[in-house]
């Protein structure tokens, strides 16, 4: 009975190490913050994208938020294979599309890459009540070796 525990958890850990080493992954975690207040943006709508550099995808990001109020915090978590140069793309409906360029560079006694805090700027959305165009006529041109004026583009007395 005894040598039977021993052998499981042996066999679990051999299993748990395996797991790591056949992966080889390691989880590149960041924030995402509003620009101006630095609050965390909601996460329900926002969708991150991990690519190659030559932007093509590789990835969908985990999206985790914690914390109330000020406190909240939205982070994601990106599974990394091997060190290099990739980009993250993230979209929100109230926020401008980011594409940014990351470095991930894998160390011996970091587990979780930081990528730091993406800052996405809000959309500024404007009403115009109404739009006036005004036509303007050319005053003068050239025409060959010639200067040529428009003696209608002129504003003059009448008299």
């Amino acid at each position: 009975m005894r040598l039977g525990f021993k052998h499981a958890i042996l066999c679990s850990l051999a299993s748990l190490i395996g797991i790591n080493v056949c992966h080889g992954q390691k989880l590149a975690r960041g924030y995402v913050v509003d620009y101006l207040t630095g609050i965390a943006i909601p996460d329900s709508a926002l969708s991150v994208n991990l690519l190659r550099p030559d932007s093509t995808f590789l990835d969908t990001v985990i999206i985790d938020a914690f914390g109330e109020g000020k406190q909240r915090k939205t982070k994601i978590l990106a599974s990394i294979k091997k060190e290099g140069d990739y980009i993250l793309s993230f979209s929100h409906p109230d926020y401008e599309p980011l594409c940014q360029p990351v470095h991930i560079k894998f160390y011996r006694k970091e587990f979780n890459p930081e990528l730091g805090t993406f800052r996405m700027r809000r959309i500024m959305k404007r009403n115009l009540s109404e739009l006036e165009v005004k036509a303007s006529k050319i005053k003068f041109y050239f025409k060959n070796d010639t200067l040529v004026y428009n003696a209608d583009a002129f504003m003059t007395q009448d008299g």
